[in-house]
């Protein structure tokens, strides 16, 4: 099975975006003055606006919560931690706490 190249989907990206520009530069349309027009800025404010009252209102506790106490406290914090103690030479959560088979003597 052939693998894909890790930096095709940024060459891909970047003659899209070179085919864009000059598909937008052969309508002559400016994109300074397209970005910068009354009614672009007005959308801009409030798409900005109402993403700010979602953030505030559905998206900041959950997010924040997720992030602090699943990924720091009990992702991170135990990677860090199992890193040190192999940086050590301790053994780690995992061989503190997997089963132990003892090997037999009539092998």
């Amino acid at each position: 099975m052939k693998r894909p190249a890790k930096n095709q989907g940024f060459i891909k990206l970047l003659l899209i975006l070179a085919g864009a520009l000059l598909i937008i530069g052969y309508f002559n349309i400016d994109i300074q003055e397209t970005v910068e027009s009354p009614t672009n800025q007005k959308n801009y404010s409030y798409i900005r606006t109402q993403g700010a009252m979602v953030w505030d209102k559905y998206l900041e506790k959950p997010v924040k919560y997720f992030w602090n106490t699943i990924f720091i406290n009990l992702l991170w914090n135990t990677f860090v931690s199992n890193f040190e103690r192999m940086r050590d030479g301790q053994p780690t959560d995992f061989e503190l706490n997997a089963p132990y088979v003892m090997p037999s003597a009539a092998t």
